[in-house]
């Protein structure tokens, strides 16, 4: 079991698929959580995305594609269930490259350790960053968006400056 004491190291990605049944293993085919007597063993390349989340998928894909507008998608840095999460990634990245979607994946032992996150000062839990975590996440993912994409930076338009109070509320509120 991970807890906020347990170090992020590049094992916890790095698990065998094939002999890993998770407690609350979910069958991706169905998007239903299975029981304990239904559990199955989960083997690479085997996973699928459930067809209501592939249909909603595929509907925004459709709508931003036909308005012109590039769809990227996001795995954010999770440390939950290596093998499990690994399984879903990996049909999830299947998917949105079959429909050409780019993604931008956070969700890897490297990219954790490059934007240096740990439990004890990064995570609410195992799966969620807390607001340090979240601020060092969406700093790099912003940067990043800037770079790769040739995103106009609207900080200075009168039009964006109610965001300015957004953000001094936020540092308030947090003591960041």
């Amino acid at each position: 079991e991970i807890t906020v004491d347990t170090p992020i190291t590049k094992d916890l990605w790095d698990v065998d698929l094939v002999n890993y049944a998770a407690d609350d293993e979910v069958d991706l085919t169905k998007g239903e959580n299975k029981t304990s007597s239904e559990k199955k063993k989960i083997e690479p390349g085997k996973e699928k995305v459930a067809r209501f989340s592939g249909k909603y998928y595929d509907k925004m894909i459709k709508l931003c594609q036909n308005k012109g507008i590039q769809v990227v998608a996001l795995i954010p840095p999770k440390v939950r269930d290596g093998a499990l999460n690994t399984a879903h990634m990996e049909a999830f990245e299947e998917y949105m490259s079959s429909r050409g979607v780019e993604i931008l994946d956070y969700n890897t032992y490297e990219q954790v350790a490059r934007l240096g996150l740990s439990f004890q000062e990064d995570y609410c839990d195992a799966a969620h960053l807390n607001y340090k975590g979240a601020v060092k996440f969406s700093q790099d993912l912003a940067a990043v968006l800037a770079e790769k994409y040739d995103l106009p930076d609207h900080r200075t338009e009168e039009t964006f400056s109610k965001w300015d109070g957004y953000w001094e509320e936020f540092v308030t509120d947090y003591s960041f």
